[in-house]
C-alpha cells in the first residue's frame, strides 16, 4: 500500500509539472526573449563600465545618474571597531533604560497603563527644566497620517500624543529615534508601540519634525524610499542661496526675505500637504473631532487671508489649484460647526474636480461639493421648479455643431470670418457679455457691436468694417435655431440667472438649498461674463475665490478678459 502511495505521489507531481510548463511556456519564453533581446542591446554598453558589474543594471544607473552622490559617502571600514564599541555601549543604555521606569505594554491586557512620558528623576533640576519645556521643537503632519489617525483606531491616538510628548522632551533612544539605513537623507523610525507593529516614519527640517506616515512594519522600507525620493526631488528644486544673492545684488529680482523651503509629495511633484502641531495642542489628537491647522508658507497665507472675492492668476503649473485646496481647507475650519456654511468647487473638468477632492481628502456632502459647470447648471435647472422650458440634450448647439450645420451651409459666410471667430463673437459678447444680459431682449444690440467705442479693438478683435457682416451672420443664426426648437448654452444660462432671481424673492426656502457660502472657481477664463453670474449668484459677492491662466483657455468660444472681471464686478454687484 505505501508503494502505491508514493507511486501515486510521483505520478500526480509530475503531471502537474507537465501541466505548469504547459500554462506558462509561453510567458517564459516570452520572458527569455525579451532578456536575450536586452542583452543584445545593452550589453557592449554595460560592459564599457568598469566600475559596475555587467549584471548591475541599478548600479549602473546611479553611476551615471546626474546626482551622483558617491562623494558624499563615508568609509565605514575604517570604523568598525568604533562601531562595536557604540553598539556595546548602546546596548547597555537601553537596558537600563528599560529598568529605569519605561517598559512598553500592551494596552489591550493591561488597562492601568500610563500613557504620560516618564518623568527623569536622576538629571538636575536645570536639565528637566530645559526638557520640560518643549516650546522649542514644534511637529507637522502630512495629510497622510491625519487620514490614519481619523480612520484608524483611537488607541493610536494615544500612543502618537506619548511619543509626541517624548521626542518634544528630547528623548532619545533606538525605538524614539532610529535612523533608517540606504537612504540619501536622514529619515528616522520610531516605535508607536511595540506590540503593534506600527513605525512612525519622520525628518527634520529644522527645529521641526516632519511626521510622513504612521506605517506598519513590513512596509517601513517602501515608504522610506518614497520620503527619501521626494526629498531628493525638492532638493534639485531649490535654487541655490549663491545665485539668488547675485541676482539680487545685479537687481535681477527684488529683495526678499527668505522664501520658506516647500517639500513636495511622495505620490507627485505637488506640495506637501501638512498640518500645523505645536505642543500646545499635541493633547488635542486623541479627541474625536480633532482637526489640526493646515500649514501655509508666507504667499500661500496672503491668498488664503485675502477678504472678499479673490482672483488669482498665474500660468501652469504655479500653484493656483493648491492655493484653492489650502483656501477651501482653511475655510472648512474657521466655520468648522457651522451648519449654514457651504461651499462649491466648480470647474470645466471632472479629472480636476476628483483631483481637488482627493487632494483636501473629503467626502461630497451637503456642505462640501465638487462639481462641474454642465453638472451645477443640471442641478439648477432639476432644482428650480415651474418653467415652461425644456433644454432637451439632444437640441443643444455647440460649436462642432454650429460649423457643420449652419456656417458651412453658407458658402458666403467663410469669406467675411472664420466660424471659430464668428462663434467667439457669439458666445462671449453678442449672447454672453454682461452688457448683452442687460438688454431688452438678451443680445447685444447691433450699434453697440459696430461702435468702436463701446467696444475697442482690445475686447473685440473683428475688425470694425466687417462687424456689420458678423451681426448678419449672428441674425440668420438667431433665425436657424428658432425655427428648429434649437438652443445653445447662453440661452440656457439666460434663463437659468432669471428663474434664480424669481425664486430669490418667491421661493427663498428653495433659494437657500441652491445658494452656497462660499464658490471656487478654477481655470476661470474658460467661462463667458453671463456664466460667472450665475456662479455669483449662486455664491456671494464678497465669497467668491477665483483662479485662471490669463495665456491659456481650452473651451471653443470663450474670449474673457481678465480686465473685464476687475472692471466688471462693478456691474455684477450693481445688477445684485
Amino acid at each position: 500500500f505505501d508503494r502505491r502511495m508514493q507511486a501515486a505521489t510521483i505520478v500526480q507531481r509530475r503531471c502537474r509539472g507537465c501541466l505548469v510548463r504547459r500554462r506558462y511556456s509561453g510567458a517564459i519564453t516570452s520572458r527569455m526573449k525579451d532578456s536575450q533581446r536586452f542583452r543584445y542591446i545593452w550589453n557592449k554598453f554595460i560592459c564599457s563600465s568598469s566600475k559596475v558589474s555587467p549584471t548591475s543594471w541599478t548600479q549602473l544607473r546611479e553611476e551615471h545618474s546626474d546626482m551622483n552622490t558617491n562623494d558624499f559617502v563615508f568609509d565605514e571600514s575604517s570604523f568598525e571597531d568604533t562601531d562595536a564599541q557604540l553598539s556595546s555601549a548602546l546596548e547597555k543604555a537601553l537596558l537600563l533604560d528599560d529598568t529605569a521606569g519605561y517598559v512598553e505594554r500592551d494596552p489591550t491586557t493591561d488597562s492601568s497603563l500610563d500613557l504620560s512620558y516618564p518623568a527623569h528623576n536622576n538629571v538636575d533640576s536645570s536639565s528637566t527644566t530645559a526638557q520640560s519645556d518643549p516650546s522649542w521643537t514644534s511637529f507637522q503632519m502630512t495629510s497622510h497620517v491625519v487620514k490614519f489617525l481619523k480612520n484608524g483606531d483611537p488607541q493610536y491616538r494615544r500612543f502618537l500624543v506619548r511619543r509626541l510628548h517624548q521626542l518634544a522632551t528630547g528623548e532619545s533612544s533606538r525605538i524614539l529615534k532610529k535612523r533608517l539605513k540606504g537612504c540619501r537623507t536622514p529619515i528616522f523610525e520610531t516605535y508607536l508601540e511595540q506590540k503593534s507593529g506600527f513605525r512612525i516614519l519622520w525628518t527634520e527640517e529644522g527645529s521641526t519634525k516632519v511626521i510622513w506616515f504612521l506605517s506598519p512594519h513590513d512596509r517601513v522600507s517602501r515608504l522610506a524610499k518614497l520620503i527619501d525620493d521626494a526629498k531628493n526631488r525638492t532638493a534639485r528644486q531649490l535654487v541655490p542661496e549663491s545665485v539668488v544673492a547675485k541676482l539680487q545684488n545685479d537687481q535681477l529680482i527684488p529683495p526678499s526675505h527668505l522664501r520658506e523651503k516647500v517639500l513636495l509629495d511622495v505620490c507627485g511633484n505637488t506640495p506637501l500637504k501638512l498640518y500645523d502641531i505645536s505642543h500646545h495642542n499635541i493633547q488635542d489628537i486623541e479627541s474625536t473631532n480633532w482637526a489640526p491647522l493646515l500649514h501655509l508658507t508666507d504667499e500661500e497665507k496672503d491668498v488664503v487671508e485675502a477678504q472678499g472675492t479673490v482672483l488669482l492668476l498665474g500660468r501652469s503649473g504655479t500653484g493656483k489649484t493648491v492655493c484653492i485646496c489650502n483656501k477651501m481647507e482653511c475655510d472648512r475650519q474657521h466655520f468648522q460647526g457651522d451648519t449654514t456654511f457651504k461651499q462649491l468647487f466648480v470647474a470645466r473638468s471632472k479629472r480636476l474636480t476628483k483631483y481637488v477632492q482627493g487632494v483636501i481628502g473629503v467626502q461630497d456632502s451637503d456642505q462640501t461639493q465638487f462639481r462641474t459647470f454642465m453638472e451645477l447648471i443640471n442641478e439648477l435647472d432639476a432644482t428650480l421648479q415651474g418653467s415652461d422650458d425644456c433644454f432637451v440634450p439632444s437640441q443643444r448647439i455647440q460649436f462642432s455643431r454650429f460649423k457643420l450645420e449652419f456656417f458651412n451651409s453658407s458658402s458666403s459666410n467663410s469669406t467675411i470670418v472664420s466660424p471659430l471667430v464668428a462663434w467667439t463673437v457669439i458666445r462671449s459678447l453678442l449672447k454672453g457679455s454682461i452688457e448683452a444680459f442687460r438688454s431688452p431682449h438678451g443680445v447685444l444690440p447691433r450699434e453697440s457691436f459696430t461702435d468702436v467705442h463701446v467696444l475697442g479693438s482690445k475686447r473685440c478683435r473683428v475688425p470694425a468694417e466687417v462687424r456689420n457682416s458678423v451681426y448678419d451672420i449672428f441674425l440668420a443664426y438667431e433665425g436657424y435655431k428658432k425655427d428648429r426648437g434649437l438652443f445653445d448654452d447662453c440661452d440656457r444660462i439666460r434663463h437659468l440667472i432669471t428663474r434664480l432671481g424669481e425664486t430669490k424673492v418667491s421661493k427663498p426656502e428653495v433659494f437657500e438649498r441652491v445658494s452656497k457660502s462660499r464658490v471656487y472657481v478654477d481655470e476661470v477664463q474658460d467661462y463667458t461674463q453671463i456664466e460667472l453670474l450665475l456662479m455669483f449668484m449662486v455664491g456671494s459677492p464678497v465669497g467668491m475665490f477665483l483662479a485662471g491662466d490669463p495665456a491659456q483657455s481650452v473651451v471653443e468660444g470663450t474670449d474673457l478678459r481678465f480686465e473685464e472681471i476687475r472692471s466688471g464686478e462693478l456691474s455684477i454687484f450693481c445688477f445684485l
